[in-house]
């Protein structure tokens, strides 16, 4: 028996060095419908006490003493005990004393109750939206419906809750009309099991984001979050000095550093990274969604041009100095037309075609060519795939050094896929030549 204890304990001691050495809990709430239909308590609660358990049974864990403030299912004194994991990273739960909790609970075969990460257990300021639908389950009996918040967007990641405005649930044989309260929740009770689609009172500026239909289950909660976003546009042409429009080529735009934003640098990098749009076959461009303030616009502003878009970068109207570029104004819901740009110079460029091979003289049959400005890797070109001949064929621009990362791939004898590379650097770019051929070899497999 004793030695059955002692290995116990070390399988413990195991357990609870690898959680206390895991980097983060990894798990996915459950939505609300499952989590009240599998959860044996719930209430909103005040930590006032931590409770360190020193159990066999325990152990590991912690219990946290909570007053309970509103109970929405099962049946509760004044207090309650929860018990969690004792780390974080293993998904428990740390409390902290005289915050409000909406607590999601199990109950163990002791009697205990359970609660950790995987559950919908969070701060009341951060779970109002569950709070609506179970004060609306607290007032009546579980039915199906449909759950909500609409947040309306003035500034990049800044919402605000879109408060009393209406919402309605439609479909051919339904319509159901609601409005969101002052923290822009809103909810449907007792539905029918059907498709729903979804219309929000919105203003002019903004539009709504993602409006998905609604598939309702019986005895389900259908829960969604809308966002509305301004419905600012810029729209333009891209030609060159022969008014020909220039297809396939990167416009960007960024703000301007009289610009004022609340939000930090950081932010604006993050958001106008995905602020970049290739050019129609007709060289048309069109930015949506933008955010008010005052924009310069440009071609090949985030990236160095290359073979595919021999373009230097150019900034609106026409320009290559930043300080010269034309600065557009965006106001909320304002849309610009006709910001057409003319690219008057196109840098020179060249084929590059060849083969790769192995210093067997076998040829490559599967692989990738990666190209570069720079020996350090950081200015990366462009990606070329290798076809089964071992044949590529790409354009670079004229008078400039390229370094080539070859990269084949290929099963080693117990099926494992196993890669070949080498860095490769050509100045042969400076040649007069329109075409240039290339054999680059790798050593053998």
């Amino acid at each position: 028996m004793k030695r059955i204890v002692g290995v116990f304990l070390i399988i413990i001691v195991f357990v609870l060095f690898f959680l206390e050495t895991a980097q983060s809990c990894i798990c996915f709430p459950p939505s609300l419908s499952e989590s009240y239909n599998k959860s044996d308590l719930i209430f909103i609660g005040e930590m006032i006490e931590r409770q360190d358990i020193n159990t066999i049974e325990y152990i590991g864990l912690i219990g946290y003493r909570f007053k309970i403030i509103k109970a929405y299912k099962g049946e509760l004194k004044n207090e309650v005990t929860i018990i969690t994991i004792a780390q974080s990273s293993a998904c428990g739960i740390i409390f902290h004393s005289n915050e409000k909790y909406l607590i999601y609970a199990s109950v163990d075969k002791k009697g205990e109750y359970y609660t950790d990460q995987c559950t919908r257990t969070g701060e009341t300021t951060n779970r109002e939206l569950d709070i609506g639908i179970l004060e609306k389950i607290l007032t009546s009996s579980f039915q199906t419906c449909v759950s909500g918040k609409v947040m309306i967007s003035y500034k990049v990641y800044n919402t605000v809750p879109y408060s009393f405005k209406k919402v309605r649930l439609y479909n051919t044989r339904y319509s159901y009309e609601t409005e969101t309260d002052s923290i822009g929740i809103f909810i449907f009770s007792n539905l029918p099991v059907d498709s729903f689609n979804v219309e929000i009172e919105t203003p002019e500026t903004h539009q709504a984001e993602d409006l998905r239909p609604i598939n309702l289950h019986q005895d389900s909660i259908a829960e969604v979050v809308y966002k509305l976003i301004p419905n600012s546009k810029i729209i333009g042409k891209i030609t060159d000095q022969y008014r020909n429009p220039i297809s396939k080529t990167w416009i960007s735009i960024q703000p301007t550093s009289e610009t004022s934003h609340d939000e930090s640098d950081e932010s604006w990098r993050s958001y106008l990274l995905y602020k970049r749009v290739l050019t129609s076959d007709s060289g048309r461009f069109e930015f949506k969604n933008i955010y008010p303030g005052d924009y310069i616009l440009g071609n090949n502003l985030n990236s160095p041009p290359d073979g595919d878009r021999p373009f230097p970068k150019t900034y609106y109207p026409g320009v290559y100095e930043e300080s010269l570029a034309t600065v557009i104004h965006i106001g909320l819901g304002e849309i610009k037309t006709d910001i057409n740009m003319s690219i008057d110079s196109i840098l020179q460029t060249c084929k590059v075609s060849g083969h790769v091979k192995y210093s067997n003289g076998n040829v490559m049959q599967k692989g990738y060519l990666h190209l570069y400005n720079s020996d350090n890797r950081t200015e990366f070109v462009g990606a070329i795939e290798v076809d089964t001949g071992g044949h590529f064929e790409f354009r670079v621009i004229k008078n400039i050094d390229i370094w080539l990362e070859a990269t084949s791939y290929y099963n080693d004898p117990n099926s494992n896929r196993k890669e070949i590379k080498q860095f490769f650097f050509f100045n042969r770019f400076n040649e007069d030549s329109d075409n240039i051929n290339l054999t680059i070899q790798l050593p053998s497999k």
